[in-house]
């Protein structure tokens, strides 16, 4: 079973990282094999309730346009709050195998 996540497309030519945060939202990037590297932006809310759900395998909602399903690769953290500062998403196919 996998968690759905909506994400939206970030503009590398618009606010930084650190602006987004403020705004309490979190950078991402999407990558895997075959795929161009893609960028996103993530509520914090709806990324900690992803996490709390304890499910590997996320269902990542690109506006309402596709779905892709992704596992989180490395989560970054501010290190003297814990605050989530970055999450590096990896594809996942159905057809690969563990």
């Amino acid at each position: 079973m996998s968690t759905a996540l909506k994400v939206s497309p970030r503009n590398l030519h618009g606010p930084t990282g650190k602006q987004l945060r403020r705004k309490g939202s979190i950078p991402a990037v999407f990558y895997g094999r075959g795929v161009e590297n893609e960028h996103y932006v993530i509520d914090s809310k709806d990324l900690v309730k992803v996490l709390n759900s304890n499910e590997h395998i996320i269902e990542l909602h690109v506006g309402n346009a596709r779905q892709e399903l992704a596992l989180i690769q490395e989560l970054q953290k501010e290190y003297l709050t814990g605050n989530h500062i970055h999450v590096y998403f990896l594809k996942v196919r159905k057809t690969d195998k563990a």
